[in-house]
């Protein structure tokens, strides 16, 4: 049956609300942390139960962070681990290997095991926050792809002259409203993007992943501004093109037929439309060269030195305390 079919009651109690409390409750984070060491386990090791004792070396890196003197002890893992027993993510039990005697009991010789209602949860919530990622390096990038859409729009109808009728002239207005929005999703996206680049600036990075992630975020960025930069330098031609004296003509035309739409509108008695030169000074203040777009890419490239910068470091410490680590091992003798 498809979800339409049931009745919302049908719905509500087949569903269990409380398994989705790791995201809504605060703290949210040291139970999202909890689950996703793991989900990882599961999805990297095929380790369905972990014991208690390796969760929490696993997970104490990342809470550590949420507690201000930095101690998180295996007690407030029980406690948290507790919460999600009851809720339904987690299930536990002794290991039966290891409980030779009954005061075994009290030394967390536990199994934790992710339930599988919980695991598919963090799947769909792992493809929803790529989705989001992905839209975010993406979205700038097409914003202005759609500003030099319509600005070329614009630009044939300038040129078809006196020929371009009332629904031509009010469609460049529609078509200069969305230039406009469509440039102020692309700064904000943009200033989106530095703080994500902050946030990764002060993170610890996935040891496993940090050589690639430090070439991706190098290749990736590199070739994201770079389009940018080339959205940007096209649809600053076409602006150029719609300032020059001979545009005047052409921009009344298109400001009286959008007064005119406006008036035969009962919705929009009263409300001017925006005049179109306003629009095209707004959109070239934003692309042209030192303009805001520029200031924000400048900021943008800032903060991914920042962030590289942060990785190599963290990877030199990473080459460093392993090297110290092979040379604490070595034999003296082997070194005549």
């Amino acid at each position: 049956m498809r979800i339409w079919e049931y009745s919302l009651q049908q719905i509500t109690t087949k569903l269990d609300g409380d398994q989705f409390r790791f995201l809504t409750s605060a703290p949210a984070e040291p139970y999202l942390a909890i689950l996703i060491a793991l989900y990882r386990a599961r999805q990297e090791e095929m380790q369905l139960e972990m014991p208690l004792v390796s969760l929490y070396e696993r997970v104490l890196p990342a809470l550590r962070q949420f507690k201000p003197d930095g101690d998180y002890d295996r007690m407030a893992l029980r406690s948290h681990l507790n919460t999600l027993v009851d809720r339904g993510n987690v299930s536990m039990r002794l290991e039966p290997r290891r409980i030779r005697r009954i005061q075994d009991r009290g030394l967390e010789r536990y199994l934790v095991r992710m339930t599988e209602p919980t695991s598919l949860i963090l799947g769909q919530l792992e493809s929803h926050v790529e989705s989001i990622s992905q839209e975010r390096a993406a979205s700038a990038r097409f914003s202005l792809q759609d500003v030099d859409d319509f600005l070329t729009k614009v630009v044939d109808v300038m040129e078809v002259g006196s020929a371009a009728d009332h629904d031509d002239l009010c469609r460049v207005g529609r078509q200069l409203a969305h230039a406009r929005m469509a440039v102020e999703e692309a700064g904000e996206e943009l200033l989106r993007l530095d703080l994500w680049l902050s946030e990764m600036a002060i993170q610890t990075p996935d040891r496993e992943r940090l050589t690639d992630l430090l070439t991706q975020l190098q290749t990736y960025f590199e070739r994201y501004l770079q389009e940018i930069d080339q959205f940007r330098g096209r649809s600053h031609e076409k602006l150029i093109t719609l300032v020059q004296n001979s545009a005047a003509v052409f921009l009344d035309r298109v400001r009286d037929a959008m007064e005119q739409e406006y008036a035969n509108d009962p919705t929009r008695q009263g409300v001017r439309p925006p005049e179109p030169m306003q629009i095209i000074r707004a959109v070239q203040e934003f692309l042209e060269p030192e303009g805001i777009l520029d200031g924000r890419r400048k900021a943008i490239h800032e903060r991914l030195a920042d962030v590289t910068g942060h990785l190599k470091r963290y990877l030199a410490e990473l080459v460093r305390r392993f090297g110290h680590r092979q040379a604490a091992v070595l034999n003296p003798s082997d070194l005549r």
